[in-house]
């Protein structure tokens, strides 16, 4: 620090309040990089990848890549879905910054910027052998690139040996509108950091890692790609920090539960505080990461093409908000050409024959291309149905996917016979689903029940649907080697899709037409999510489905329930942001329509 910092003492605590830089380090997206720049970036991430593992987190110089994958992975319940979250990543990606000059780089830290390339993302130069390589299959070593399996790349396992990296990922990140919306809105820091375990940040790690290892909520450092994800997660929390001078150094809400052994001062759910330690990052205090212009951080962001216009509030003490924080020397990125899709293998015939009890019940399964014919036995009733197999024109078909939108994804139609009980009992079995990524046309919507099959184990074994008093409906659906899960239906309002994690219904006598979406005044929540308080997800009024390619905004990918688990996870929050993300995309595409 110079002679102008000043170092207070605040219960044994160290805070530093640094003066301001004067020559501050510009982060970059990676489009706004010269050949020669990627190189030297990739091959100073590779020179840090052979340094042995020193065990500290003081000295960037010295670290290795395990270094950063380890303590990540060590404290990745104190580092997220609390307050710690963005100064905890702000340090470790500062940290990175470090090592990775101390290897040869020469400039700041690259980021990608995900809202502009959202569902281009695969055709940009960085996914290419030359540098980061492209995703890969679950299960296998990265194929290509700089970090693949033959590069000698090498990332710590989860018992502490060297292995290959894998990337699996796929799908769509969250648009520039959706993230300019959170921007014009949010007042303080918590609503900024707004649960980071449901947002973009979530969604870039399951878009770019899938179940490989940038999608592993301990081990995802493993992965390049991670830096740039987090660089660019940094930048967006920068860019709110510029609006309004109070911004700048707010820092609010609570820490994690439980005792933790990194420090007496963290843990136990306690507010957050500039003055405490950081977890992992040695001799690093929260404060210590609020202003990036302080003598200690020094760095700036570039605008690129995600960066688009809004407007908001002024700020809290009445000024003008600050749209420009961004260092203009390096020119916006140039969009990538979107990729030119690839055509999909054709299945062949398969044939299954289910058995529950007594009944039989024949199912008779059509599909372009070749057919699949299912014959399913049931109990006490007998179901005639004619199933069709498709997918949605986007061509992301993905049954482990949580899809509350009405695209038609894997669909079987079941229409019951008129012979029912008297509490119009329907039971079906799953219908057998084509594979994903089939080029057909989606059929034409009908009042019957739609059942979407989920991944093997998971997959819909029966569904009851029953009227109780006053008219109401409840609704059973049973998951193979799950209990039931129970819905209870709205008056006026009638299932829909049946999915293995949830279901959508529609007002009682309407038909969904994509070409007209939903009614203006839909009185029916179009999804609902179990064991939540508020099971509902409720849709922008009128909604059409984004048309790919063409559509101002698209909804981002959403992350499946194994995600969810895996990354600990409170599925109803993760949920209830998916739902708000899609309102916003389908309001951006209502207010471009209107505009034509």
């Amino acid at each position: 620090m110079n002679l102008l910092g000043l170092v207070l003492l605040l219960g044994g605590a160290t805070v530093s309040v640094n003066s301001a830089c004067t020559n501050p380090t510009i982060r970059r997206e990676w489009s706004q990089l010269s050949g020669s720049e990627k190189t030297q970036f990739v091959n100073a991430i590779k020179a840090v990848a052979q340094r042995e593992r020193s065990n500290q987190y003081q000295d960037a110089s010295t670290m290795s890549w395990a270094d950063f994958a380890v303590t990540h992975n060590a404290n990745q319940w104190w580092a997220h879905a609390n307050a710690e979250f963005l100064v905890y990543h702000r340090a470790m990606i500062f940290r990175m910054e470090q090592a990775l000059r101390s290897a040869g780089w020469s400039g700041g830290l690259v980021y990608l910027d995900e809202a502009f390339h959202s569902s281009n993302w695969q055709s940009l130069d960085l996914f290419s052998d030359q540098y980061f390589g492209g995703p890969g299959a679950q299960g296998a070593c990265l194929a290509n690139g700089q970090f693949g399996g033959s590069s000698g790349f090498r990332v710590v396992g989860d018992n502490g040996q060297l292995q290959c990296l894998t990337r699996c990922g796929g799908g769509t990140f969250w648009g520039p509108q959706q993230l300019a919306n959170i921007l014009a809105s949010a007042t303080s820091y918590e609503n900024i950091r707004y649960d980071d375990t449901t947002n973009f940040h979530a969604n870039g790690h399951a878009t770019l890692g899938g179940g490989c290892d940038m999608g592993n909520p301990g081990w995802s450092p493993r992965d390049p790609l991670f830096y740039l994800h987090h660089a660019y997660v940094d930048k967006f929390w920068w860019k709110w920090q510029h609006l309004c001078p109070t911004y700048r150094l707010d820092y609010e809400g609570n820490l994690n539960s439980g005792t933790n052994n990194n420090s007496p001062l963290l843990g136990n759910s306690r507010p957050v505080s500039p003055s405490q330690p950081l977890d992992s990052w040695t001799g690093l205090t929260a404060g210590d990461m609020l202003d990036t212009m302080n003598d200690l951080l020094c760095y700036t962001y570039s605008k690129s093409g995600g960066d688009i216009d809004y407007t908001r509030p002024n700020c809290p003490d009445g000024s003008t908000p600050n749209y420009t924080p961004w260092s203009n020397s390096a020119p916006a990125p140039v969009p990538s050409p979107p990729p030119s899709p690839s055509p999909s293998p054709s299945p062949s015939p398969t044939s299954t024959t289910t058995t529950t009890t007594t009944t039989t019940t024949t199912t008779t399964t059509t599909t372009t291309p070749p057919p699949t014919t299912t014959t399913t036995t049931t109990r006490n009733t007998t179901i005639t149905s004619t199933t069709t197999a498709s997918i949605p024109a986007n061509g992301h078909g993905n049954p482990e996917t949580w899809l509350i939108d009405l695209l038609t994804n894997l669909v079987a139609k079941n229409s019951p016979s008129s012979s029912t009980s008297s509490k119009q009992n329907r039971r079906a079995a799953a219908a057998v689903a084509a594979p994903a990524n089939q080029p057909t046309s989606p059929p034409t919507p009908t009042p019957s029940i739609q059942i979407h099959q989920g991944p093997p184990g998971k997959t819909i074994g029966e569904y009851i649907l029953s009227t109780g008093p006053a008219n109401t409906t409840t609704l059973q659906v049973t998951i193979q080697n799950s209990n039931p899960i129970t819905y209870r239906i709205p008056q006026g309002c009638r299932v829909y899709k049946i999915f293995y994690s949830h279901i959508s219904i529609l007002p009682v006598d309407f038909e969904y037409n994509d070409r007209v979406g939903l009614p203006a005044d839909n009185p029916c929540p179009v999804g609902m999510h179990p064991h939540c308080e508020v099971p509902t997800c409720n849709r922008y009024p009128g909604f059409k489905e984004p048309v790919p390619g063409v559509s101002p905004c698209q909804y981002a990918t959403i992350v499946s329930d194994e995600f969810i688990r895996a990354w600990h996870l409170n599925p109803c929050v993760v949920r209830e942001s998916d739902c708000k993300m899609m309102w916003e995309v389908d309001e951006c595409n209502a207010q471009a329509a209107s505009l034509l």
